[in-house]
């Protein structure tokens, strides 16, 4: 009979062992550790990953990394530049305000273990604050009516299209109704 286990077929160890998770490894993956020795016992590992969310980063189980992030909704409106956090750094990157949605390559988690990186998509949420000071109210007012100057003045804007066809369908509206 063996005293180190009293006859049950199980032994209880404490030991150390360092685990290189490679590249790409998801929530659920199993991943098998070599056999190693410790003493007389020759130890084999499997491990079931569980990866805990993180607090920016969403990861897709198609592998694609995402992560949404408020924005100066003026500065998305003015094409300006901010930070972004990437898994290895921040990042500049140019807001548009036709734009929500940003890819940046190669600035992603590996879509496949062991895998080149892929793909970081980036979602902006344009956030504006709830009341304006009147200042700003002023300053918007400005921007708005030289804008609306210069889009009137442009056939192939959209706006200043609508304001031709509107123009155009008041008028109508007002003529006197004819008898016949």
């Amino acid at each position: 009979m063996d005293s180190a286990c009293d006859g049950s077929g199980e032994l209880t160890a404490t030991y150390r062992r360092r685990v290189r998770f490679p590249a790409g490894v998801r929530d659920g993956h199993v991943l098998s550790v070599p056999t190693s020795r410790h003493g007389e016992l020759e130890i084999s590992l499997e491990l079931e990953v569980q990866i805990e969310p993180h607090p920016l980063f969403t990861l897709d189980g198609d592998g694609l990394l995402r992560c949404e992030m408020p924005v100066n909704g003026y500065a998305w409106m003015a094409g300006r530049w901010v930070e972004v956090p990437t898994p290895s750094e921040m990042q500049q990157m140019r807001l548009n305000r036709n734009a929500l949605s940003y890819r940046l390559s190669t600035q992603g988690s590996p879509t496949t273990l062991r895998g080149p990186r892929g793909d970081y998509f980036v979602k902006v949420v344009p956030v504006f604050p709830a009341q304006d000071e009147p200042e700003q109210d002023a300053l918007l007012d400005q921007l708005i009516a030289k804008s609306t100057d210069t889009v009137q003045a442009d056939r192939s804007q959209p706006l200043g299209q609508w304001q031709r066809r509107l123009k155009r369908w008041n008028s109508i509206q007002k003529e006197p109704a004819r008898d016949e």
